[in-house]
Protein backbone atom coordinates (compact mmCIF):
# COMPACT_ATOMS: atom_id res chain seq x y z
CA UNK A 1 0.00 0.00 0.00
CA UNK A 2 0.76 3.69 -1.04
CA UNK A 3 -0.01 6.23 1.76
CA UNK A 4 0.28 9.87 0.34
CA UNK A 5 3.01 12.33 1.02
CA UNK A 6 2.26 13.47 4.32
CA UNK A 7 4.20 14.93 7.67
CA UNK A 8 3.07 12.18 9.69
CA UNK A 9 1.57 8.89 7.99
CA UNK A 10 -2.18 9.05 7.60
CA UNK A 11 -2.78 5.21 9.30
CA UNK A 12 -4.57 4.04 11.98
CA UNK A 13 -4.78 0.41 13.26
CA UNK A 14 -8.21 -0.77 13.89
CA UNK A 15 -9.32 -2.06 17.22
CA UNK A 16 -8.17 -6.00 17.78
CA UNK A 17 -5.05 -5.80 15.15
CA UNK A 18 -6.93 -7.28 12.27
CA UNK A 19 -7.12 -4.02 10.24
CA UNK A 20 -5.08 -0.62 9.30
CA UNK A 21 -7.20 2.17 7.84
CA UNK A 22 -5.27 4.70 6.07
CA UNK A 23 -5.26 7.71 3.50
CA UNK A 24 -3.44 6.91 0.44
CA UNK A 25 -4.23 4.60 -2.39
CA UNK A 26 -3.17 0.59 -3.10
CA UNK A 27 -0.23 -0.22 -4.97
CA UNK A 28 -0.65 -0.53 -8.28
CA UNK A 29 -4.38 1.26 -8.35
CA UNK A 30 -5.09 3.38 -11.52
CA UNK A 31 -7.21 5.57 -9.54
CA UNK A 32 -6.13 9.38 -9.37
CA UNK A 33 -7.02 10.54 -6.31
CA UNK A 34 -5.77 9.44 -3.07
CA UNK A 35 -8.49 8.38 -0.74
CA UNK A 36 -9.74 6.76 2.51
CA UNK A 37 -9.59 2.90 2.59
CA UNK A 38 -9.70 -0.16 5.34
CA UNK A 39 -6.96 -2.94 4.59
CA UNK A 40 -7.27 -6.35 5.83
CA UNK A 41 -4.35 -7.80 7.33
CA UNK A 42 -5.28 -11.42 7.30
CA UNK A 43 -6.81 -11.36 3.44
CA UNK A 44 -4.64 -8.50 1.88
CA UNK A 45 -7.89 -7.07 0.97
CA UNK A 46 -8.09 -3.30 0.54
CA UNK A 47 -12.12 -1.66 0.85
CA UNK A 48 -13.15 1.78 -0.14
CA UNK A 49 -13.84 4.04 3.13
CA UNK A 50 -16.39 6.86 2.95
CA UNK A 51 -16.88 6.80 -1.06
CA UNK A 52 -18.85 10.15 -1.02
CA UNK A 53 -16.14 12.12 0.92
CA UNK A 54 -14.68 14.86 -1.21
CA UNK A 55 -11.45 16.98 -1.20
CA UNK A 56 -10.17 14.50 0.90
CA UNK A 57 -5.90 15.65 1.72
CA UNK A 58 -7.07 19.50 0.10
CA UNK A 59 -4.14 20.24 3.15
CA UNK A 60 -1.55 17.63 1.91
CA UNK A 61 0.73 17.38 4.90
CA UNK A 62 -1.51 16.39 7.72
CA UNK A 63 -3.99 14.07 7.54
CA UNK A 64 -5.52 13.12 10.85
CA UNK A 65 -7.37 9.92 12.06
CA UNK A 66 -8.74 7.80 14.27
CA UNK A 67 -10.98 5.07 14.53
CA UNK A 68 -13.77 4.59 17.57
CA UNK A 69 -12.84 1.90 20.31
CA UNK A 70 -15.70 -0.43 18.84
CA UNK A 71 -13.69 -0.28 14.80
CA UNK A 72 -17.04 0.53 13.52
CA UNK A 73 -16.37 4.30 12.60
CA UNK A 74 -13.62 6.03 11.24
CA UNK A 75 -12.71 10.14 12.15
CA UNK A 76 -11.01 12.01 9.87
CA UNK A 77 -10.85 15.61 8.72
CA UNK A 78 -13.01 17.11 5.79
CA UNK A 79 -12.68 20.67 4.61
CA UNK A 80 -15.52 23.10 4.93
CA UNK A 81 -14.21 26.21 3.10
CA UNK A 82 -11.36 28.26 3.36
CA UNK A 83 -12.05 29.03 6.83
CA UNK A 84 -13.38 25.95 8.89
CA UNK A 85 -12.73 22.27 8.51
CA UNK A 86 -14.84 19.51 9.97
CA UNK A 87 -14.40 16.39 11.94
CA UNK A 88 -16.69 13.76 10.45
CA UNK A 89 -17.54 10.03 11.19
CA UNK A 90 -17.67 7.54 8.35
CA UNK A 91 -18.53 3.61 8.75
CA UNK A 92 -15.41 1.35 8.38
CA UNK A 93 -18.13 -1.10 6.62
CA UNK A 94 -17.59 1.41 3.33
CA UNK A 95 -21.41 2.65 3.35
CA UNK A 96 -21.45 5.93 2.17
CA UNK A 97 -23.06 7.73 5.69
CA UNK A 98 -21.25 10.80 7.27
CA UNK A 99 -21.97 11.67 10.66
CA UNK A 100 -20.53 15.81 11.79
CA UNK A 101 -18.89 15.25 14.78
CA UNK A 102 -17.23 18.61 15.32
CA UNK A 103 -16.89 21.59 13.63
CA UNK A 104 -13.13 23.46 14.15
CA UNK A 105 -11.67 26.87 13.25
CA UNK A 106 -8.35 25.04 12.12
CA UNK A 107 -6.91 21.93 10.67
CA UNK A 108 -6.10 19.59 13.53
CA UNK A 109 -2.81 17.97 13.36
CA UNK A 110 -3.35 15.21 15.72
CA UNK A 111 -6.94 13.19 16.74
CA UNK A 112 -7.47 10.12 19.26
CA UNK A 113 -10.52 9.07 20.44
CA UNK A 114 -10.55 7.95 24.12
CA UNK A 115 -12.03 4.35 25.74
CA UNK A 116 -15.23 6.32 26.17
CA UNK A 117 -15.78 7.62 23.05
CA UNK A 118 -14.32 11.46 23.72
CA UNK A 119 -12.45 12.98 20.96
CA UNK A 120 -9.43 14.34 21.30
CA UNK A 121 -8.16 17.01 18.68
CA UNK A 122 -5.71 20.10 18.70
CA UNK A 123 -5.79 23.64 17.47
CA UNK A 124 -3.28 25.92 16.51
CA UNK A 125 -3.56 29.36 15.41
CA UNK A 126 -0.47 30.57 13.75
CA UNK A 127 0.27 33.36 11.92
CA UNK A 128 2.52 33.01 8.60
CA UNK A 129 5.04 35.56 8.30
CA UNK A 130 8.17 36.22 5.49
CA UNK A 131 11.27 37.24 7.72
CA UNK A 132 14.44 38.89 5.89
CA UNK A 133 17.24 39.50 6.89
CA UNK A 134 20.55 40.49 5.69
CA UNK A 135 24.29 38.84 5.76
CA UNK A 136 25.39 41.95 6.93
CA UNK A 137 23.98 41.13 10.26
CA UNK A 138 21.05 43.96 10.73
CA UNK A 139 18.14 43.47 12.62
CA UNK A 140 15.02 41.00 10.75
CA UNK A 141 12.49 42.33 9.29
CA UNK A 142 9.64 40.47 9.32
CA UNK A 143 6.40 41.04 7.52
CA UNK A 144 2.93 39.21 8.49
CA UNK A 145 0.77 37.86 5.43
CA UNK A 146 -2.61 37.35 5.23
CA UNK A 147 -4.91 34.64 6.83
CA UNK A 148 -4.99 31.95 4.08
CA UNK A 149 -1.41 32.82 2.50
CA UNK A 150 1.30 30.40 2.51
CA UNK A 151 4.23 28.64 0.95
CA UNK A 152 6.19 31.45 -0.56
CA UNK A 153 9.43 32.09 -3.03
CA UNK A 154 11.48 35.21 -3.67
CA UNK A 155 11.47 36.09 -7.04
CA UNK A 156 14.86 37.74 -8.74
CA UNK A 157 12.79 41.18 -9.31
CA UNK A 158 12.12 41.03 -5.28
CA UNK A 159 8.96 40.20 -5.08
CA UNK A 160 7.44 37.32 -3.56
CA UNK A 161 5.46 34.32 -4.75
CA UNK A 162 3.19 33.07 -2.13
CA UNK A 163 0.08 30.28 -2.44
CA UNK A 164 -3.30 31.67 -1.55
CA UNK A 165 -6.73 29.32 -0.90
CA UNK A 166 -10.31 30.61 -1.46
CA UNK A 167 -13.04 29.62 -2.57
CA UNK A 168 -11.71 25.97 -2.08
CA UNK A 169 -8.89 26.64 -5.29
CA UNK A 170 -5.46 27.34 -4.84
CA UNK A 171 -3.92 30.58 -6.52
CA UNK A 172 -0.49 32.14 -7.04
CA UNK A 173 -0.21 35.20 -6.08
CA UNK A 174 3.14 38.23 -6.19
CA UNK A 175 3.47 40.40 -3.77
CA UNK A 176 5.79 43.25 -2.87
CA UNK A 177 7.30 43.01 0.67
CA UNK A 178 5.16 45.51 3.21
CA UNK A 179 2.55 46.06 -0.31
CA UNK A 180 -0.29 44.47 -1.56
CA UNK A 181 -0.36 41.02 -3.32
CA UNK A 182 -1.81 40.47 -7.22
CA UNK A 183 -2.28 37.41 -8.76
CA UNK A 184 0.46 35.78 -10.63
CA UNK A 185 -1.53 35.02 -13.66
CA UNK A 186 -5.16 36.26 -14.96
CA UNK A 187 -6.25 32.44 -15.49
CA UNK A 188 -9.01 30.48 -14.37
CA UNK A 189 -7.50 27.36 -13.46
CA UNK A 190 -5.88 27.00 -10.27
CA UNK A 191 -2.33 27.87 -9.86
CA UNK A 192 -0.21 26.86 -7.00
CA UNK A 193 3.42 25.42 -5.49
CA UNK A 194 5.87 23.85 -6.21
CA UNK A 195 7.42 26.23 -8.16
CA UNK A 196 10.86 27.11 -9.12
CA UNK A 197 12.27 30.13 -10.54
CA UNK A 198 14.37 29.53 -14.05
CA UNK A 199 16.78 32.46 -14.90
CA UNK A 200 16.29 35.73 -14.38
CA UNK A 201 12.78 35.78 -16.15
CA UNK A 202 10.38 32.86 -15.96
CA UNK A 203 8.44 30.75 -13.07
CA UNK A 204 7.69 27.12 -13.11
CA UNK A 205 4.61 25.92 -11.33
CA UNK A 206 1.49 23.71 -11.21
CA UNK A 207 -1.61 24.41 -12.99
CA UNK A 208 -5.40 22.93 -12.85
CA UNK A 209 -6.90 20.60 -10.76
CA UNK A 210 -6.86 16.70 -10.17
CA UNK A 211 -6.00 14.82 -13.15
CA UNK A 212 -5.71 18.01 -15.64
CA UNK A 213 -3.09 19.65 -13.42
CA UNK A 214 0.27 20.28 -15.03
CA UNK A 215 3.66 21.76 -14.87
CA UNK A 216 3.30 25.15 -16.39
CA UNK A 217 5.65 28.23 -17.22
CA UNK A 218 4.79 31.75 -17.47
CA UNK A 219 7.01 34.58 -17.67
CA UNK A 220 7.50 36.70 -13.95
CA UNK A 221 5.61 39.78 -15.61
CA UNK A 222 2.62 37.26 -15.79
CA UNK A 223 2.68 36.46 -19.23
CA UNK A 224 1.86 32.42 -19.52
CA UNK A 225 4.86 30.91 -22.07
CA UNK A 226 3.95 26.85 -22.28
CA UNK A 227 2.85 23.72 -20.22
CA UNK A 228 4.60 20.41 -19.98
CA UNK A 229 1.59 18.01 -20.91
CA UNK A 230 3.57 15.07 -20.80
CA UNK A 231 5.02 15.62 -17.50
CA UNK A 232 2.80 12.54 -15.24
CA UNK A 233 3.24 11.65 -11.96
CA UNK A 234 2.67 13.03 -8.56
CA UNK A 235 4.73 16.45 -8.70
CA UNK A 236 6.39 17.07 -5.35
CA UNK A 237 9.29 19.02 -5.59
CA UNK A 238 10.49 21.69 -9.20
CA UNK A 239 14.06 23.34 -9.23
CA UNK A 240 15.12 25.14 -12.17
CA UNK A 241 19.04 25.89 -13.14
CA UNK A 242 20.24 29.44 -12.84
CA UNK A 243 20.42 29.97 -16.83
CA UNK A 244 17.09 28.52 -17.12
CA UNK A 245 17.75 25.78 -19.74
CA UNK A 246 16.96 22.73 -17.10
CA UNK A 247 13.69 21.84 -15.38
CA UNK A 248 14.52 19.42 -12.69
CA UNK A 249 10.71 17.60 -11.68
CA UNK A 250 10.69 14.76 -8.84
CA UNK A 251 7.95 12.65 -8.75
CA UNK A 252 6.93 11.86 -5.10
CA UNK A 253 5.05 8.71 -6.43
CA UNK A 254 7.68 6.93 -8.33
CA UNK A 255 10.28 8.11 -6.48
CA UNK A 256 12.20 9.56 -9.51
CA UNK A 257 13.90 12.30 -11.01
CA UNK A 258 12.53 13.61 -14.83
CA UNK A 259 15.35 16.19 -16.30
CA UNK A 260 13.08 18.37 -18.32
CA UNK A 261 15.86 20.83 -21.05
CA UNK A 262 14.06 23.58 -22.20
CA UNK A 263 16.28 24.96 -24.63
Amino acid sequence: MLSAPLLSPGVAVVPGGREVVFFGKPLGSEVAEDHLYALDLNTDTVRLVAPDAARLGADRWVFPLAVTPDGKQVLFNLPAGDLRTRIVAAPMDGSRRLQLIATLTSIPIIMDVGPDGSVYVDQQDQTNEIVRHSPAGSVPERFPLPHGYGDALPLPDGRVVVRTRTSGRDRLMVLTLGGDAKPFLQIEDETTFPVAVLGEDRLAFLQGSGTNRVVAIAMLDGRPERKLTRIKGSVEMLAGSPDGKTLYIFDAEGQSLQVVSLA
